[in-house]
């Protein structure tokens, strides 16, 4: 699977959860800004872990360029992929011909991999909470 299709693929997973809600309302939106929170949730990690490991005195705010910079290109990719036009839909109608089996491993995958961004944010926090940072 390419790393397009996999991007799809999630995509695809979340808006089908949303879709079996009993608010179907804007499945798509839905979708789409759950994948931007993982993706800014995985550019925390990123920034803590630099923060960590590499330059301690780096410090970053929520309107710092170093987060502000990174959330705007996930905007811009995500309404390429998602909103600008509708490619993601024929992707979609592929992922439901899949048997059920494949869907529920692809669904187990994107479970696991939502888990490792979250858990990752989480040890980074609890790495930093380790730190006395008095000393920078």
């Amino acid at each position: 699977m390419t790393l397009k299709k996999a991007y799809y693929y999630l995509f695809y997973t979340f808006w089908r959860f949303f879709e079996s809600n009993p608010l179907k309302w804007g499945t798509v939106w839905k979708a789409g800004a759950s994948i931007s929170v993982l993706e800014t949730i995985f550019v925390c990690s990123i920034l803590n872990y630099y923060n960590i490991f590499i330059d301690r005195k780096f410090n970053y705010e929520i309107t710092s360029p170093e987060l502000i910079i990174p959330i705007i290109l996930i905007m811009i990719t995500n309404y390429h992929f998602f909103s600008k036009n509708d490619n993601w839909m024929d992707y979609a109608e592929e992922f439901n011909v899949w048997p059920t089996e494949k869907n529920f491993k692809g669904g187990l995958f994107v479970l696991l991999f939502v888990i490792a961004i979250l858990g990752s944010l989480f040890y980074s926090f609890y790495l930093m909470s380790n730190i006395n940072w008095k000393r920078y």
